[in-house]
């Protein structure tokens, strides 16, 4: 099998599925494969490697990916498309609790300071507040100034339970 192209948003693949079922008559395959340049899991649209109109269909592919939004796309999936190869594993965890595979694949930089801030939040939570907070606080005289952490570190601290949801979301 022959990767066309891949996409984070399974309705363009969709879409390129339906449009060449209709122009062609072909059933092209959509699923999983692991992209190497990102490292993580996405969806596919997949072709018989051998296939006669390969080449037609890599012009397609070009012609959709400049415009993926032109109307004719739509309403291909409307007069060719189905509802049963659409697949929705509601059964995992990260169905279940809503978690994106994108945001566990962030990266390591990201993933450090949210962990740090749930951690200094925790700590909050526990009555640490008031020595957290007086560490971290801004700056409040000339002896602190020199103390350059406080410019920054003041953001690692959340005042509320939603303050710590909206800005970690």
């Amino acid at each position: 099998m022959k990767l066309l192209f891949g996409s984070e948003m399974e309705n363009f693949l969709i879409w390129f599925r339906d449009y060449i079922r209709a122009k062609y008559q072909l059933e092209l395959t959509i699923q999983d494969y692991h992209d190497e340049k990102r490292g993580w899991l996405m969806r596919g649209i997949f072709v018989e490697e051998n296939h006669p109109i390969l080449a037609q269909l890599e012009q397609e592919k070009t012609l959709f990916l400049q415009d993926p939004f032109n109307p004719r796309y739509q309403q291909a999936a409307w007069q060719a498309g189905d509802t049963k190869s659409i697949q929705y594993d509601k059964k995992t965890w990260q169905a279940i609790l809503g978690i994106s595979t994108s945001w566990l694949n962030q990266g390591k930089l990201t993933f450090f300071i949210t962990a740090l801030c749930t951690f200094i939040y925790l700590l909050q939570i526990l009555g640490f507040n008031q020595d957290i907070l007086s560490f971290v606080h801004y700056p409040a005289d000339a002896g602190q100034q020199v103390e350059i952490w406080r410019y920054i570190s003041h953001s690692l601290a959340h005042l509320s339970p939603l303050h710590f949801l909206f800005n970690l979301s």
